[in-house]
């Protein structure tokens, strides 16, 4: 559903977020993210007060994980295009290695801020980890779902077989339940597709 009809409005700014999940032939795991900031008009910069057209990016910067079967990170990389402040934004570039050793699971962005939060990061490189970790999960799910070959030795039939038996409280697609409204542990859906995580709100008890 679309949102509703916007009244007369001027776009001022624009910021991008992209991210990708690949697995690499070596049976390891990339996601790389991208993100950019444009302002619609022309503009001085801050830093040396050369003209800046509006089809310049304000920031432009990447950043690459790798990581092995258990969402451990075994290599991080940085890369800043634009920046506001060159060559000073790109000194927070190699913090960013003390993300390796870190796994994207529960607790995660936590953390991470502690390696690479409020000076020691960049604040628009680290916006992507919250995006980036979502695609690293989706990513790994996503490869068992359409069956790349030797993901864990399933076949794309046996996946779909064992996520369709819902008496397996060890099928794929486990949730991260109470992640969002609806994977609440309390909820509906929990209670219909993963019967075993779901919490009676009453009582107070697992099923």
């Amino acid at each position: 559903m679309p949102l509703s009809t916007p009244g007369a409005r001027e776009l001022i700014h624009a910021r991008a977020i992209s991210c990708q999940g690949f697995r690499r032939g070596d049976g390891l795991w990339e996601v790389q993210g991208h993100i950019t900031d444009h302002r619609a008009f022309d503009h001085v910069s801050i830093w040396d007060c050369k003209n800046i057209s509006a089809e310049t990016p304000v920031h432009e910067m990447w950043l690459r994980l790798t990581l092995d079967g258990e969402m451990k990170i075994v290599v991080a990389e940085t890369s800043m295009d634009h920046t506001p402040c060159p060559p000073h934004c790109a000194e927070a570039g190699p913090n960013y290695q003390r993300l390796v050793g870190l796994k994207m699971t529960a607790g995660f962005r936590k953390r991470a801020y502690e390696m690479i939060g409020g000076t020691s990061g960049c604040t628009h490189v680290s916006s992507l980890l919250q995006s980036m970790a979502t695609t690293a999960f989706q990513t790994v799910e996503s490869a068992k779902l359409h069956a790349i070959p030797n993901v864990s030795g399933y076949s794309r039939e046996r996946v779909m077989a064992e996520f369709s038996d819902r008496s397996r409280p060890d099928r794929f697609l486990q949730p991260q339940t109470n992640g969002c409204h609806t994977y609440s542990g309390q909820g509906p859906v929990i209670k219909a597709l993963w019967p075993h995580l779901y919490k009676d709100s009453a009582t107070g008890k697992e099923n």
